[in-house]
Order: C-alpha cells, then sequence, then structure tokens
C-alpha cells in the first residue's frame, strides 16, 4: 500500500516532469515556466482540495529532481522527521518506562503517559515530553498493549508470556509426511443425545499430518480420558503408520504412563506445548475452525443426532470433503500431498502389539506370605519360580485389568503373564510341589556347637581366668 509520503512523491514529480522532459535553454525561461505552474491550481495529493503552491516551493522540488538518480519519486517523497525514528526522552525516563512496561503491558498509551508523568513530577525532572513522543518510542520499541483476560494470571500464564517476550513466534512446517504429527481435542458447541436418552457434549479426538495436513484419525467421545486417546491414537496408528514425532498439550491423558511410555516403546518423540501456547500446536487448532464452520453448521438443523452417526458423517466429511480441498497454504490437496511427498513413516505393528504397548510399568512388593502382588485393589499371584524375588515390576493398563505382565527389571521384556488370585480353585487344598533345585539332607548334629561359639570358648579358656560367676546349687 503506497504511504503518504510516496504519495506526495509522485504527485510532486507530476508538478515539475514537464520541466524536465523538455528543458529550459534561454535564460529566463525556467523563470517564466516556474510561474506559471505557481499560478495553476493543484488538487492536493491527501486531500483532493484545491491547492496552490508558491514558486520557490516548485523550484526546490524541480532541483532536488534533476539531482536525484533513477528514483525519481523517491527523492521528492516527503521526509521524515528528524525524531520521528526515536523519541527524546531522559534517559531515567526511559529507564522508567521500561519497567513500567514490563510490569503493565497491558496498559494503554495514555495511562503509560500519565503515570510516566507523575514518576516526573515525582523525581523532580524539570523536562517536558509530549504524548506523541511517548507514543513514538513505544512504536519504536515494539512495546504494543496486550490485552488480558481480566483476574489474577496463573503461573503458567505468567511464564508463558515471558517466553513469548523473549523469543519471537514463526510459522514452521516439517520436511516429511510423518515426521511431525499434532494431537489434540476439541470439545464440541452444541450436544447430542446419549444412549441413556441425555443431552452430553461430544469431544473429538483428531491427529493431524503437519506437513500434508492430512487427518490421520478423528472420531467423537464423551469424556477425554487416557482410555478414549489411546484407542483414538492406536486407530491413527493402525490407519497410518507410525509417525517420528507426536506434539500435544499437557493434557492428564496426554502425560499418563500408559500415553507416553506406550509412545516410547513404539519408537515415537513426544513434544509437549508450552502451558498457554496453543500457537505451538497452531496446525490442529485451524482445523477445529474448519470443523465447527463447516462440518457442524451443516448439523445444526439436525437435533437427534447420536454419536455413532455423527462419527460416520465426520468421517464422510473428512475423506469426501477435506482430503479432496485445496490447502490456502500448501496449494496441494491433503491427500495427494501426502501420497505424493517424501515420507519417513514405518509400518505399524498388529492392533495387539499397539494395545500392549500403552500400558504403564509400576514396581511392586512381592507378598511373601502368598506370592501376590495388589494391582488396582486386586490381588494378582506371582509364579513360583519367581518366589525369591521380593520387588517385581508390572505392566498394565488401569482400563484394562485382563493383561498383567510380570516384566524384566534389567531388560524391560516381558517374562511371564499374572492372573488374579482363584481362591475358589484354591480351597480345593491341593497345592504345587515346590521343586528345589538341590535338597539337602539335614543330619543329626545338635550336639556340637558352632563353629564360631567353639572359638571363643577356646580363647577364653586360653587366658586362664576364672568364670566370672558363682554357680547356684540346684535343687
Amino acid at each position: 500500500m503506497e504511504s503518504m509520503n510516496e504519495r506526495w512523491g509522485r504527485f510532486r514529480f507530476q508538478v515539475v516532469g514537464l520541466l524536465l522532459a523538455a528543458p529550459q535553454t534561454e535564460r529566463g525561461d525556467l523563470k517564466h515556466e516556474l510561474d506559471k505552474l505557481a499560478d495553476r491550481t493543484w488538487a492536493h495529493p491527501i486531500t483532493g482540495e484545491t491547492v496552490r503552491f508558491a514558486r520557490s516551493t516548485i523550484e526546490r522540488w524541480y532541483y532536488r529532481a534533476a539531482n536525484a538518480g533513477t528514483d525519481t519519486a523517491a527523492a521528492l517523497a516527503r521526509r521524515k522527521r528528524c525524531d520521528a525514528v526515536g523519541a527524546r526522552l531522559d534517559q531515567k525516563l526511559t529507564e522508567a518506562l521500561d519497567q513500567q512496561y514490563r510490569f503493565h503491558n497491558s496498559w494503554s498509551a495514555q495511562l503509560h503517559w500519565d503515570n510516566l508523568q507523575a514518576f516526573a513530577r515525582k523525581e523532580g525532572l524539570s523536562e517536558q515530553f509530549s504524548y506523541q513522543t511517548l507514543r513514538r518510542y513505544l512504536r519504536k520499541k515494539g512495546m504494543t498493549r496486550i490485552r488480558r483476560k481480566r483476574g489474577f494470571l496463573r503461573k503458567g500464564e505468567e511464564t508463558a508470556i515471558f517466553m513469548r517476550e523473549q523469543r519471537e513466534t514463526r510459522s514452521y512446517e516439517a520436511s516429511h509426511v510423518g515426521s511431525l504429527w499434532h494431537l489434540d481435542l476439541h470439545h464440541a458447541k452444541r450436544p447430542i443425545l446419549t444412549q441413556s436418552g441425555e443431552w452430553a457434549m461430544p469431544i473429538l479426538f483428531a491427529v493431524i499430518d503437519d506437513h500434508s495436513r492430512l487427518i490421520c484419525h478423528a472420531q467423537w467421545y464423551f469424556t477425554e480420558t487416557t482410555r478414549d486417546l489411546v484407542h483414538g491414537f492406536s486407530q491413527a496408528l493402525m490407519r497410518r503408520g507410525l509417525p517420528r514425532l507426536l506434539m500435544s498439550d499437557n493434557g492428564s491423558a496426554m502425560t499418563s504412563a500408559e500415553f507416553t511410555q506406550g509412545l516410547s516403546r513404539l519408537g515415537i518423540n513426544h513434544a509437549t506445548t508450552m502451558a498457554y501456547s496453543p500457537n505451538q500446536n497452531g496446525k490442529i487448532e485451524s482445523y477445529w475452525n474448519q470443523v465447527e464452520s463447516t462440518l457442524m453448521a451443516m448439523l445444526e438443523r439436525k437435533k437427534d443426532i447420536t454419536l455413532n452417526e455423527l462419527n460416520r458423517i465426520t468421517h464422510a466429511w473428512i475423506e469426501m470433503d477435506y482430503h479432496h480441498q485445496v490447502h490456502s497454504t500448501t496449494k496441494q490437496t491433503p491427500i495427494d500431498r501426502f501420497m505424493k511427498t517424501p515420507s519417513v513413516m514405518r509400518s505399524a505393528p498388529s492392533g495387539h502389539d499397539i494395545r500392549m504397548a500403552f500400558r504403564q510399568d509400576e514396581g511392586r512388593k512381592q507378598r511373601r506370605s502368598d506370592g501376590t502382588v495388589s494391582i488396582e485393589g486386586i490381588r494378582y499371584e506371582i509364579p513360583n519360580r519367581f518366589r525369591h524375588m521380593q520387588k517385581v515390576k508390572v505392566r498394565y493398563a488401569r482400563w484394562d485389568l485382563s493383561e498383567i505382565s510380570l516384566v524384566s527389571e534389567d531388560t524391560g521384556q516381558i517374562i511371564s503373564p499374572l492372573y488374579p488370585v482363584d481362591k475358589a480353585k484354591n480351597a480345593n487344598g491341593q497345592r504345587r510341589k515346590i521343586d528345589h533345585d538341590e535338597l539337602i539332607e539335614a543330619t543329626d548334629n545338635s550336639g556340637d556347637l558352632p563353629p564360631y561359639l567353639a572359638e571363643l570358648i577356646q580363647k577364653f579358656e586360653a587366658t586362664g581366668l576364672v568364670a566370672p560367676f558363682i554357680c547356684q546349687p540346684e535343687g
């Protein structure tokens, strides 16, 4: 967009352009032409009003254009004031203003000016400064007003604001398909009908590929537990493959032991965004806008929709519309970019292996009386061959206690499944015989003293001392 200074330069060039195109060779001709231009009326380049210019003014424009290089219009443009790029403030005032903005960056320029004036009066500073001077200083330093919500800020919000002030924010994009996935959950703005006949707000789980913007998987749930997260993400892995890096926020489900340890076992690096910084996960945040403005907008008249029907409609919209729309940034459709761009994806293991990966490892102490451990209030039997282990490590998911595994403390490999105690079966009185590696028969040597005690007695008798006690008569 053309600035006012550039508009002035172009206007001045139009005024003196004829003089430059036809140089005056005779003496006095230039003065005559300048007088003719001064007698004319012109349309003001900014306001459009009728205006005249003095001959001396037009003459100054002429010589500035004649002595300019190739860019004549730039030479004729209005020049900035000498203090336009800076602000004439006392050093003590600038230090006070910097500190004032650091603690109150949500203040308006007027409020900064009022408080800085009060500070100057308090300190006895005689230098006067205008409101425009303060505004120029704020613009020069990039001290823009940051609007905040009312109330006190939380610790995480203060940290996020501080980091944004210290580091610049830049857009980014992964270079390969599968090198970065974004994961998030979105709360819908309208309720749907549950099977129990109640209205509830659904939650959309989605995973998007950073490079192609392809939706790896999306599914609606009524809750946002770790079980729901693992259920949805496992389907994304089985549909598309294993990515290299996953980015999510710091929700309780995303940072749970089952999910984070499962990602590590599958070789997926997990990065979390900074608190109160949704811009770091901006690609999937932008996807939520499309869900609400397109998909949910088409369903605004449908009231009796169920969760299963909503999931069926969502997948039809994603596969038949979203994946085939040209993205405004990539200039390609997500499905074409996903298929044609070099990929670093890996083949996903079986569904059972993925389910077994998303479990947590925890230590337990084996009860020596019956060789059991307690997991979520249920007692599980440890195989007899591991009875010598005082502490054991178990692997399980809190929502699925049907498959509990005993894992090696050193390698993390599964060494045995664990099953709950069957008290009814144990009530028959039959017990498996313990197989010892070596049976040692005990000999009757009860009359012999232990070697160490015999050695002590021998040393004491060698001293020749009398035992320091008096025997009590028997009987």
